[in-house]
């Protein structure tokens, strides 16, 4: 988890499940996507509650042991209060928004006759007018959209609206979302994949024992598919590749998944304008800031000044072929080599590992015996003796062919409980 969460930090979807522990704890889920698209497990936590204490917990514990956690750009959640706060104040300069399908089953939920004393005519146009805002694309689109809701919706739906989502409306107008670097993702379905993955193994109210049994198996079941999918994308090549050689050129450099989204973009055929603030490498609108891809504004720049369309450095590094490569579980120990031929032939070589021989083996655990051996000496009597004890154990118990643990105690245990309980022993001889 940690592995996947370092190579792809930027944009985090966080969200809980339930029903599955006979304790009632929630499970809570933080997943990323990689630069094919697929989902990656960065968390899971099993909390006692949702109260702000126990969420900022797991929140500060997750930054603690990720120190990459300062690079992600968005959190991708639902609409909880408490949740959102937390996240607000342990990670300060990420932003925050809210996945689609929550946003609009909460508008459902609110807006209804009984909560705002309103006729069905009238919630029915305030809620297609809510939809269209969500959908706006640009701050000047929804202040356009904005004006006309307040004309000819009743002042109970305003007063709502206001209060709750107009001043956090760069959180879920999709076009405004987009701007933070989601990768356009507007919802949180892919948590929810996986959650129906969970307790499909996973019974309801299960024993803790049992419920992480399974978990390890579901995890287990996940990466395998995505292991598979890593080598499909090496394995597989299309016939019949473009034949434009600036996209021939994109395809080798990017995953399948960034590739189909920049083609359409390149391909765009509609007439449309530069953008104010386009030039040829960087844009201002929606689909450059959120993918962190070229655009078509920057394409038709670039073609109007006559610039290379093909520039690597166009494209965000996660979205590289190379670089997707050196993060997969699968590759760790295989060197994927492309050819340079017309026909696209991918070789995977396995890193070869020397294996010691028995000699160097006895050579390299002679010097650190041996060193072992000096430490011990210094030691004082009382510590001479229960190093010794603890030597003998682990010997033994090698001799046994059982693998040991052990725990590094910490300094006033070891000065005075462990003394302790020595010369404890030694009085009862």
């Amino acid at each position: 988890m940690t592995e996947s969460f370092e190579a792809y930090p930027e944009v985090v979807f966080a969200d809980a499940t339930y029903k599955l522990l006979d304790l009632r704890l929630p499970v809570y889920v933080l997943m990323t996507e990689d630069g094919n698209g697929q989902s990656e497990i960065a968390a899971i936590g099993l909390l006692v509650n949702e109260e702000e204490i126990t969420l900022r917990w797991f929140f500060e514990t997750f930054k603690k042991y990720n120190p990459i956690s300062a690079k992600t750009r968005v959190y991708i959640t639902d609409k909880d209060m408490k949740e959102r706060n937390v996240i607000k104040q342990v990670f300060p300069n990420a932003a925050l928004t809210i996945c689609l399908f929550h946003t609009l089953k909460t508008f459902n939920r609110e807006i209804t006759c009984d909560k705002r004393n309103i006729t069905p005519n009238e919630r029915d146009t305030a809620k297609e007018i809510i939809q269209n805002i969500i959908y706006c694309k640009s701050e000047l689109e929804y202040d356009k959209l904005y004006k006309h809701l307040k004309t000819v919706a009743p002042e109970t739906v305003i007063e709502y609206y206001n209060k709750n989502w107009h001043g956090i409306r760069d959180e879920w107008v999709i076009g405004m979302t987009y701007m933070t670097g989601n990768f356009m993702n507007k919802t949180n379905n892919r948590l929810e994949s996986f959650n129906g993955k969970l307790k499909s193994v996973i019974s309801c109210f299960s024993t803790l024992e049992d419920f992480v049994e399974k978990l390890f198996i579901v995890l287990k079941c996940v990466r395998l598919e995505r292991d598979k999918n890593a080598v499909k994308l090496v394995q597989k090549h299309p016939i019949q590749t473009t034949q434009t050689p600036e996209l021939h050129n994109y395809y080798d450099l990017l995953t399948p998944y960034a590739f189909n989204f920049l083609k359409k973009q390149f391909e765009y055929d509609v007439e449309y304008n530069t953008l104010k603030n386009t030039t040829e490498n960087t844009c201002s609108c929606i689909f450059y800031n959120s993918m962190r891809l070229p655009c078509r504004h920057i394409f038709k720049l670039r073609k109007q000044s006559l610039t290379p369309l093909f520039d690597a450095d166009l494209c965000d590094k996660r979205w590289t072929r190379n670089y997707y490569y050196k993060t997969q579980r699968v590759f760790k120990n295989i060197e994927v080599v492309p050819s340079d031929s017309d026909t696209t032939v991918t070789t995977l070589y396995r890193k070869k590992k020397k294996v010691p021989t028995t000699h160097e083996k006895f050579r390299k655990a002679t010097l650190i015996g041996a060193k072992i051996a000096d430490l011990i000496s210094l030691a004082s009597n009382v510590h001479f003796y229960r190093k010794i004890e603890q030597l003998e154990y682990v010997y033994n118990n090698w001799l046994k062919g059982h693998e040991v643990s052990i725990q590094v105690l910490g300094n006033y245990e070891t000065l005075f409980d462990v003394c302790y309980r020595y010369l404890k022993k030694k009085c009862k001889m």
